[in-house]
């Protein structure tokens, strides 16, 4: 029988699960207040000089940084644990994860930082920096997702919540000494790009298998039409939406910076 391992007293999944099955639906107003404070964000900063908050920023996405990388190492050692010992079918299709408790935690944890990664955006605003529709749909989009999924026990939640940490991690570390004023080879935000794409292409694969298990009946937990749909359908868009990034930033300018030369 499969009994929950490292309990805390602190902190118990079962009542939260609870509370986000009956209150999710109450954080969701946070996205269209969230869109609004950009709209009023820009209007405002439309007059008024950039605010220099480099030292602010470098140590906010240092906490960012370190944050994902131990919640990297808590739920990756769990994902790698399971595909190892038991192979990417149940990665894709138990959700053993839930039994963990530490690894529930930082899965709970990680819920609620989407709401903190909405500082992202006013940092891009108050320092007039270019805001991108990639920025606000990604930040809108994955907050919508981390609440709708989390309490559900899904587990896609385990490759999704494991892949963002990770490249998260090397994200906000990036942005964190690029922020300290340190010169930045031109490979490094093409490699944080490339994980990025990457991530998604590995999401609609695993969503792609999890479709595939249900159809023919090959024993894949807890996934209804709609979890499937909205979880293909994210993943198909960021990775679209990334790769135009990638084109235009790095693939375009680089033939234009060549023809110049």
């Amino acid at each position: 029988m499969l009994t929950k391992s490292n309990s805390s007293e602190l902190w118990d999944s079962s009542s939260w699960i609870a509370w986000h099955s009956s209150n999710w639906l109450s954080v969701l107003p946070f996205i269209p207040l969230y869109l609004l404070s950009l709209k009023i964000g820009v209007k405002f900063m439309t007059k008024r000089p950039a605010f220099q908050l480099d030292s602010v920023l470098a140590y906010y996405n240092a906490f960012l940084a370190l944050f994902s990388l131990i919640g990297a190492w808590i739920t990756g050692a769990e994902m790698i644990n399971v595909l190892i010992s038991k192979g990417y079918h149940d990665s894709v299709c138990h959700n053993s994860y839930v039994l963990d408790e530490r690894v529930q935690f930082w899965n709970w944890l990680w819920t609620w930082s989407k709401l903190l990664e909405f500082c992202d955006t006013m940092f891009i605003i108050l320092r007039k920096r270019p805001l991108t529709f990639l920025h606000v749909y990604h930040h809108s989009l994955t907050a919508f997702c981390a609440f709708y999924f989390w309490h559900t026990g899904l587990p896609m939640n385990r490759w999704t919540i494991t892949m963002n940490f990770i490249v998260h991690s090397l994200m906000y570390t990036y942005f964190s000494v690029h922020a300290m004023g340190y010169s930045i080879p031109q490979y490094i935000p093409i490699m944080v790009t490339t994980l990025q794409i990457s991530q998604m292409v590995a999401g609609c694969g695993a969503c792609s298998y999890a479709l595939y298990s249900k159809v023919f009946n090959h024993s894949c937990k807890l996934y209804h039409g709609q979890h499937i749909a909205i979880c293909q359908l994210t993943y198909i868009s960021y990775a679209i939406l990334f790769a135009k990034i990638f084109h235009s930033k790095y693939l375009v300018k680089r033939k234009s910076r060549v023809k110049i030369q």
